[in-house]
C-alpha cells in the first residue's frame, strides 16, 4: 500500500500530477528527426580513386551551401551604400559627365586627353618604323 502511494504523482504533490495519464503516453507529438535520424537531402556516391581504392559515399544535409558557392558577406552599411542611387534624382549620366568635365583642372584635362588618345589606338611608333618613314619622306 505504501509503494502505490509513493508512485502516484497526484499524492506526492508533483506539478505534473494534475495531467491525465493519456496526455503523457498517447498524445505526445512525434519527435523531430534531427542529426543521424534525418534523411539526407543528397548522397554523393562512392567513387574510385586512381590507385584503385574507394572513397566513402558522402551525405550532404538539406540546406547546406558549399563554401565556394556562398556569397561574400556584406555588412548592413555596405548594403545600404550599394543600394543608394549614384546620382541625385532627375540627373542623367550625361549631365553628370559634363559637370565633371567642367570641374577638371588644366592638368586633369590634359591627362584625360592622353588617356583618350591611348584608348583610341594612338600608339607610339618604334624607332625602326620612324626611320623608315623619315627616309621615305626624304626620297620623295
Amino acid at each position: 500500500k505504501l509503494a502505490s502511494a509513493c508512485t502516484s504523482p497526484k499524492k506526492l504533490g508533483d506539478k505534473r500530477g494534475h495531467m491525465e495519464s493519456a496526455q503523457w503516453t498517447n498524445n505526445a507529438p512525434a519527435p523531430l528527426k534531427t542529426g543521424a535520424d534525418a534523411p539526407p537531402a543528397r548522397v554523393v556516391e562512392a567513387t574510385r580513386r586512381p590507385d584503385g581504392t574507394w572513397r566513402k559515399e558522402r551525405k550532404i544535409r538539406a540546406g547546406y551551401v558549399n563554401q565556394e558557392e556562398m556569397g561574400r558577406y556584406e555588412s548592413r552599411g555596405t548594403q545600404w551604400r550599394n543600394d543608394m542611387p549614384k546620382l541625385p534624382p532627375g540627373m542623367t549620366e550625361e549631365e553628370d559627365a559634363a559637370a565633371k568635365a567642367a570641374a577638371q583642372s588644366k592638368s586633369a584635362k590634359k591627362n584625360a586627353k592622353r588617356k583618350e588618345k591611348k584608348k583610341s589606338g594612338g600608339r607610339r611608333r618604334s624607332v625602326a618604323e620612324a626611320r623608315k618613314e623619315y627616309t621615305f619622306l626624304q626620297r620623295t
